[in-house]
């Protein structure tokens, strides 16, 4: 497994674990139940429910998510470019609130994708071109 397949896999369990702890939690599940259950330390299950309490969206498929899915071969090209040009990608903006932030959009995530060599820059032209 080259590089790019294996920080794609690490993304998806990552993925995994916060959906199936946000499931169990919801579920009534006590973070020391859940930390017992998936074997994992109760500061880590912990942190992840703060996360979540926060507004963390792990039920929402992301563009990373897909393109991870791609770089691990669970889906072909056809099917990412399917998925990624189905979604409403949005682009980044300064902050609204009049910050000095910046506020990602879903744009970002296939920013970071091409830097991470999960996407080609051809790959990345393709989505591009479809932005209004």
């Amino acid at each position: 497994m080259d590089d790019r397949a294996v920080t794609a896999a690490a993304h998806l369990e990552r993925l995994a674990l916060l959906r199936r702890v946000a499931a169990d939690l919801a579920s009534g599940d006590s973070a020391e139940q859940v930390a017992d259950r998936l074997g994992r330390p109760l500061a880590e299950v912990q942190r992840i429910a703060r996360q979540i309490r926060a507004g963390l969206a792990v039920d929402e498929v992301a563009p990373t998510e897909v393109i991870a899915r791609y770089v691990v071969g669970e889906v072909d090209e056809a099917g990412m470019f399917a998925m990624l040009r189905g979604m409403r990608l949005t682009l980044g903006c300064h902050d609204p609130t009049g910050g000095d932030g910046y506020v990602r959009g879903t744009w970002d995530e296939v920013q970071t994708a091409v830097g991470r060599g999960w996407l080609t820059d051809e790959q990345y032209e393709a989505l591009a071109s479809d932005l209004p």
